[in-house]
């Protein structure tokens, strides 16, 4: 069975010109390359992974479940830990982890992902760790998903962006891969300034219009009604799925089966128009014998609440760029006040990190120096009922 997984696996592989392939330079810029066997197995990365696992999902393959895992975390992480590290360094699997408890023969690797395991994509992350030396425009690499970025105003911003497209060209011809160029696009935001054609390895990149960036609808206009509709007809079609296919319908799998439709990555896509809320809306007040809080009201909150964990160092985020701060002030606010921007769109206005500042810098003392994330929703909550807050400006919606 080992040997059989290992050849389907081995199938995907392509050959290559292994004899031409570029020295991996021993020092990249102030980071010295680590060893495999340097590589120490922490107690508290161990019980991190533990205490990190959803209690509601299905057993793995060892048939035990993540809330008995999370339970016993304390009890098992020291002898996880010994045997996280002895495999390491040996490189010998236990046997419980193989296959009808035997090896596969060595296949060699020459190149690809090998889909469905668990290493490969690690792999291919470090393979392509190199793609963004040399690029001077904005770049964000996501597995086998690269997005290049850059402000077009000009000629000269344009040229720019292109000799960075021709480095990414040049770094896939020296380690022999291949962009699939019909499956890239390039997507202007803003006015009809620097709409100048790229190319990539000699082809033409096409235009579009719309596309799908981790599972959020991005358009060009960065109007989010095409996201709106398209995840208010998945939570309506997962409502009506649990009505039919659900005798006994609780609180919690209503709950974990329709709102994260609604709340999946709403930072980036929160709907601002009268129209796109009452929208969503809509699917919440099927839900009204639960009691819920409106969507907006919950919408509000996370900002806030992301808001803190940018700014605390929580998220691994460059806050100083997201959020500018005012500095301290004797007689207004809070020592954690934010600087917002003025700009001539609407569009911009109601972006994340500018529909936040006023009611953030609102916020007393107590509940922006909190101590914990925990003590933080506590202390805001509290705010928000105190000053019947239920949502951003003169528009906001009625119900909390």
């Amino acid at each position: 069975m080992a040997d059989q997984l290992n050849n389907y696996f081995g199938s995907v592989f392509t050959k290559e010109d292994i004899n031409n392939l570029p020295e991996v330079a021993g020092d990249r810029g102030s980071k010295e390359l680590e060893e495999l066997s340097e590589i120490q197995v922490s107690r508290e990365v161990v019980l991190g992974k533990l205490n990190g696992l959803k209690a509601d999902k299905s057993p793995g393959p060892d048939k035990l479940h993540p809330r008995v895992l999370k339970e016993v975390a304390p009890e098992i992480v020291d002898a996880l830990v010994i045997v996280f590290q002895n495999s390491l360094d040996s490189g010998v699997v236990p046997e419980d982890w193989r296959v009808n408890g035997s090896f596969s023969q060595w296949q060699a690797v020459t190149s690809g992902v090998p889909q469905g395991s668990v290493l490969g994509p690690q792999l291919f992350t470090i393979y392509i760790n190199d793609l963004d030396e040399g690029i001077e425009g904005n770049i964000s690499k996501f597995a086998d998903d690269t997005k290049l970025g850059g402000s077009v105003s000009c000629e000269e911003d344009a040229r720019r962006l292109q000799g960075d497209l021709d480095r990414l060209g040049e770094w896939a011809n020296v380690w022999q891969m291949q962009y699939n160029v019909d499956k890239c696009e390039v997507i202007h935001f803003g006015g009809k300034k620097g709409k100048a054609d790229l190319y990539l390895n000699g082809g033409r990149l096409g235009k579009g219009e719309m596309r799908r960036d981790l599972g959020v609808m991005v358009h060009q206009s960065l109007k989010v009604g095409m996201q709106v509709q398209q995840a208010v007809k998945k939570a309506n079609g997962m409502l009506a799925f649990i009505a039919k296919g659900f005798e006994y319908r609780s609180r919690e799998v209503l709950l974990q089966l329709v709102r994260p439709h609604l709340e999946y990555c709403v930072q980036f896509w929160s709907p601002s128009l009268r129209k796109e809320i009452i929208t969503k809306e809509g699917v919440q007040r099927r839900l009204d014998r639960l009691g819920l809080y409106s969507l907006e009201i919950r919408r509000l909150r996370r900002d806030l609440i992301e808001t803190y964990k940018i700014l605390k160092g929580l998220d691994r985020l460059d806050a100083g760029r997201l959020f500018p701060m005012l500095g301290k002030s004797r007689t207004r606010g809070h020592s954690l006040r934010i600087r917002g921007k003025s700009f001539k769109t609407e569009m911009r206005r109601i972006f994340f990190t500018q529909r936040v500042v006023n009611l953030w810098n609102s916020l007393p003392q107590r509940v922006v120096e909190a101590s914990s994330l925990a003590i933080f929703k506590r202390e805001l909550d509290v705010v928000l009922v105190a000053k019947a807050i239920r949502g951003y400006g003169e528009k906001a919606g009625t119900g909390y």
